[in-house]
């Protein structure tokens, strides 16, 4: 019994809740673009996502 287990499908990703997928780091400048870009990302995955800002908030002051 060759190939007993036939091709593969697909490939999946074991992520669990609240885990980091995608991490980016940008200047403050290049701050709404990097947001718009992750908001598009997030569509192609099949789970809600949110995107959260980890340090710089006092850069950003205006533009969240």
């Amino acid at each position: 019994m060759r190939c007993a287990f036939g091709k593969n499908v697909g490939t999946a990703a074991r992520v669990k809740r609240g885990q980091r997928v995608i991490s980016i780091q940008v200047n403050a400048d290049h701050y709404l673009t990097a947001r718009d870009a992750l908001r598009k990302a997030s569509m192609k995955f099949p789970t809600p996502c949110t995107i959260r800002l980890i340090r710089g908030h006092e850069h950003l002051k205006g533009l969240i």
